[in-house]
């Protein structure tokens, strides 16, 4: 069991965000998209599909940089995460409760 089914209570809030964009969730979007552009993120979220289904180039993230770059896509894809979670939730009462899962 990961981390993360272990203690929901933590990790269903946020845990990256600082205390100012905890009050403004586009303070982490903004700084997010300053670092990077939207063409960059896409591309490092598809070499990141890659290398988990597999690639076909066997030097693929061999270097540290290369390495690098897709940590740091994912933690600021965690941070979009959760400042989208606390866009959704303003105005519903408490800003860490996710809004209810829509059902097919």
């Amino acid at each position: 069991m990961n981390p993360f089914e272990l203690h929901p209570e933590f990790y269903n809030q946020p845990i990256h965000l600082t205390p100012e964009e905890m009050s403004d969730p586009r303070e982490a979007l903004r700084d997010i998209f300053l670092s990077t552009t939207l063409c960059e993120m896409r591309q490092h979220l598809w070499k990141m599909v890659e290398a988990c289904i597999g690639t076909v180039d066997p030097g693929a993230f061999e270097t540290g940089e290369q390495r690098q770059d897709l940590l740091l896509t994912w933690h600021d894809l965690e941070r979009a995460l959760e400042a989208a979670l606390l866009l959704s939730c303003s105005g519903k009462g408490t800003k860490t409760t996710p809004p209810a899962k829509k059902t097919a």
